[in-house]
């Protein structure tokens, strides 16, 4: 969820799109980049880019863009999971004594 987050913050796409795995049909523009346009500006070949447009000018975009939905899941996915698991341990408990007998566990 925190790498999903932090790919769609930074380069504008899914962490499945941005690994190669995903179809980059949803927008296909300069600013949605993925792992494989990383590697070959790398090498010094097109990056699928619009030529007024560099990488930085992506990021910077991207994160203006959806930089306030990254930090906030980045900041409240652990803290919901820490609280929420505080304040399901006794009910999670309770459905475990119930369910012992039949060497189930929740």
């Amino acid at each position: 969820m925190i790498v999903n987050a932090l790919t769609q913050g930074l380069f504008d796409t899914n962490l499945k799109t941005f690994a190669g795995f995903g179809s980059k049909t949803q927008w296909d523009n300069s600013w949605e980049l993925t792992a494989t346009e990383l590697l070959s500006g790398v090498f010094g070949t097109n990056m699928g880019m619009a030529k007024e447009y560099d990488l930085m000018s992506a990021i910077r975009r991207n994160l203006k863009v959806n930089g306030g939905m990254m930090l906030a899941q980045i900041i409240a996915i652990p803290i919901a999971f820490k609280y929420g698991r505080k304040l399901m341990k006794k009910p999670i408990a309770a459905a475990n004594k119930l369910i012992a007998p039949a060497g189930v566990r929740v």
